[in-house]
């Protein structure tokens, strides 16, 4: 059995959970201490700061594994995020975590998931979460290809949402992508978008771990001045990033795509994005359209200031296109109504245009 430094002890009655406080460098592990520690390897069973009994490992990512466990002080299912002993020996490393702990501890949103407790046991720090239940949007893209408008429609409004609370609260993700945005099951067929992950986020009081003309993010949703290397990396980013999420979603396919990471980067600085009738061959709303090259414009100066005034603009697109079907829904049961030219379709939302080439076998979902 493993035995830690509880940083999460509460006098609150044991059907609640304690407060969450936010974990101090020393709570987790200093980095001047990381040398003289012997780093323990963890199994089922495992009870991490007399609190959480280890049950699965669910994954397991760069510098960190991702366990299922039992709060015994509540009963609720937990997620720890625990880091590899490989990497806990990395100083730097170790005070990314620590960041992640006081950035994912500042935001309060339903769309982020959110961060219970923190510590550290036999020289490996780790985080506790909240367990969601569902998949990830990547998981879902890989069955379906490309979703309906009225399914991303959903997604981007609480990934904007969380985005919101996060910038607020001063963090920049600096690391969206279809990966780390989580399909929560709310209920019934109800999904709740959620953003997961913040590992390596960025405060923006804070100076950043990055080092001159190093790349951090996940490449193909990476927004050019951070393919540049830039430094002073900001909430556009953020932006960019969403912007990559609602194209593929809705086309199938990234806006550049390339197995070679340096010509992905190299477009994305050079080239302004395709638009979604350009890799589709379909005719899709103007105002989408509009929206999608804001968000990926390739100076951030071009794209929408905060995530707020991007939330704002995606729902007059997203109201317009419901009242657009549901015109087309009454004039369809209507046998005396004119035929419209408009098609609003929910598999698609485009409008009446050139024919399409065969789509693959997978088809957009309803």
């Amino acid at each position: 059995m493993v035995r830690g430094v509880d940083p999460c002890r509460s006098t609150a009655a044991t059907h609640a959970p304690p407060p969450y406080r936010p974990a101090s460098p020393l709570e987790l592990l200093p980095p001047c201490a990381i040398a003289s520690t012997r780093i323990v390897a963890l199994s089922s069973g495992d009870i991490l700061s007399d609190r959480y009994r280890l049950l699965e490992r669910l994954g397991r990512g760069g510098m960190a594994d991702v366990w299922s466990a039992s709060d015994l002080s509540t009963g609720a299912e937990v997620a720890v995020k625990i880091m590899q002993p490989r990497a806990a020996r990395d100083p730097e490393l170790v005070e990314r975590m620590h960041r992640e702990a006081r950035t994912a501890g500042a935001i309060h949103s339903p769309f982020v998931c959110e961060l219970l407790g923190s510590g550290s046991v036999g020289g490996r720090p780790f985080l506790v979460f909240e367990r969601l239940r569902g998949e990830s949007l990547a998981a879902l893209l890989a069955r379906e290809t490309s979703l309906p408008f009225s399914e991303v429609g959903g997604v981007v409004d609480n990934v904007l949402e969380g985005l919101s609370a996060a910038h607020g609260a001063g963090v920049i993700h600096r690391d969206l992508s279809l990966a780390n945005v989580f399909l929560e099951d709310i209920g019934g067929r109800r999904r709740r978008a959620r953003i997961i992950d913040f590992g390596v986020s960025k405060d923006t009081g804070e100076s950043t771990l990055t080092r001159a003309n190093a790349l951090i993010g996940t490449y193909h949703f990476m927004a050019p001045e951070q393919a540049k290397g830039a430094r002073d990396v900001d909430e556009r980013a953020d932006i960019y990033a969403v912007g990559v999420i609602a194209f593929r979603a809705l086309a199938g396919r990234l806006p550049f795509e390339s197995t070679n990471p340096t010509a992905v980067l190299a477009l994305k600085a050079n080239r302004e994005p395709p638009t979604l009738g350009e890799v589709t061959h379909e005719v899709w709303p103007a105002d989408l359209e509009r929206f999608l090259q804001t968000m990926l414009a390739r100076r951030r100066e071009q794209r929408f200031p905060s995530a707020f005034s991007a939330l704002l603009a995606w729902r007059v697109i997203v109201n317009k296109t419901t009242l657009a079907r549901e015109r087309g829904a009454r004039a369809s049961q209507s046998p005396e109504s004119p035929p419209k030219q408009e098609d609003t379709r929910t598999e698609t939302m485009t409008v009446a245009g050139p024919p399409r080439p065969p789509r693959p076998s997978t088809s957009r979902r309803k």
